[in-house]
């Protein structure tokens, strides 16, 4: 059994995909995957159906859900939607979801001596996702809301895996992982910060230093603020490893001119 919520949520069972159906019953899937075995009520289920008010007849729409989701798993040996007090649930052969492997590798990862291993174990987590997760199961609030604390997670595993390739000095290999995530999240001044550092100790000052003005003129313009700290601190390595070596040694490099804001 494979249960994939990162990407489009589907579920295969001996390389045969299971029909989940439409949208909304996969976003039923979806709830009582990530729920791990606790029970899902009714109204809870609801909630990530409909994004606005919901129809009169939303608890038979669920329940219809619920009974055609329990037989297109009745054939997958482990699996089983059974009702509880309290709602839903769904049983689960251990390790057959994309996002618990995941977990436990970030774990393994978090728990590693040195850097090369995390890396390993970094690499493969992130190779579990085949997309925007949640994907094709609705966009409601709840869903939104549980599909962005995922891409979090997937977010500190990409700045845990920079961090570790910077380490072992991958600078270039952890400034382009950087650069493809800063893509999707512009603002995140984490992202940002490490990508300055690693462009930069890959000997791409100028790269590095476009993209801390890039990044600093979008905060002003979007968020109205400056720079926090670290992504300032960042830059200010750049400014500090440019400017003479002795007083009187010349002019600074043109690309450290700018100055970070307070």
């Amino acid at each position: 059994m494979d249960f994939r919520l990162l990407g489009a949520v589907t579920a295969f069972a001996g390389g045969t995909e299971v029909p989940l159906g439409p949208p909304k019953r996969r976003a039923v899937a979806a709830m009582l995957v990530l729920a791990e075995g606790a029970p899902v009520s009714a109204e809870r289920l609801i909630d990530a159906l409909w994004d606005t008010e919901p129809p009169t007849h939303a608890r038979t729409v669920v329940h219809g859900h619920v009974s055609r989701l329990r037989g297109a798993l009745r054939t997958v040996p482990g699996a089983e939607v059974v009702t509880r007090t309290g709602g839903y649930a769904l049983r689960l052969p251990a390790g057959s979801v994309d996002v618990w492997r995941f977990r436990a590798l970030l774990g393994d990862a978090r728990a590693a001596v040195g850097a090369e291993p995390r890396v390993g174990l970094l690499r493969e987590a992130l190779a579990l996702w085949r997309g925007p997760a949640l994907a094709a199961a609705g966009e409601t609030p709840l869903l939104t809301a549980a599909a962005a604390r995922l891409e979090e997670d997937r977010l500190c595993a990409v700045e845990a895996l920079a961090a570790a390739l910077y380490e072992l000095g991958g600078h270039g290999e952890a400034a382009a992982l950087l650069r493809e995530a800063i893509q999707r999240h512009p603002l995140r001044e984490s992202l940002v910060a490490a990508a300055v550092r690693a462009l930069h100790a890959a000997g791409q000052q100028s790269h590095a230093v476009d993209l801390y003005l890039r990044t600093r003129q979008a905060l002003a313009e979007e968020l109205g603020v400056d720079p926090g700290p670290e992504l300032s601190d960042a830059y200010l390595g750049i400014l500090r490893s440019s400017a003479p070596a002795a007083r009187g040694g010349g002019a600074p490099s043109a690309a450290a001119e700018p100055a970070p804001r307070p």
